[in-house]
């Protein structure tokens, strides 16, 4: 994988502001707070486990309003690999009913979990396009992240204004 200055900046403030906590209160976080901490976690289970995992854990329950979230950030590439692995996993599924998703999950065919599988390898290359969005969708909201100016240095070095 090549280097990700942003996507190494964004996991430095989420690991140095325990933001990965912010996922207990999801639902209550400002816009900005869901981007980061929602893309974080997508980021984290597709690299530990592939979209299955991602589906089959809590993070889950978060898809479809992820899906939302990365449209709004400029992230439709992402966006459409989410909207894709819900589509695998079927529209039934009471994503948000624990137990329901894990069954459905867990109930994969191996064509499913192959073409899950081969999502997982267009994530890859898709993460530092993901990354950069969502570090130029926070810039705009710059007021919602407590980091000193020097965060942003990237972003307004590529800001023709």
């Amino acid at each position: 994988m090549t280097a990700d200055p942003f996507g190494e900046r964004l996991a430095d403030y989420v690991n140095h502001h325990s933001a990965y906590l912010w996922l207990l209160d999801f639902d209550t976080l400002e816009p900005a707070e869901q981007a980061l901490i929602g893309t974080w976690e997508l980021e984290q289970e597709i690299y530990n486990g592939g979209f299955w995992q991602y589906l089959c854990n809590e993070s889950g329950a978060r898809a479809r309003k992820l899906n939302e979230i990365l449209r709004d950030i400029g992230a439709a590439d992402t966006a459409a690999l989410v909207a894709q692995a819900l589509n695998i996993l079927g529209s039934g599924v009471d994503y948000e009913d624990e137990k329901a998703r894990w069954t459905a999950v867990q109930a994969m065919s191996p064509e499913q979990r192959h073409k899950l599988s081969e999502l997982d390898k267009i994530f890859d290359c898709q993460v530092p396009a993901l990354n950069r969005a969502l570090f130029q969708f926070l810039s705009v909201h710059r007021e919602t992240l407590d980091v000193p100016d020097t965060f942003w240095s990237e972003v307004d070095a590529d800001d023709p204004r």
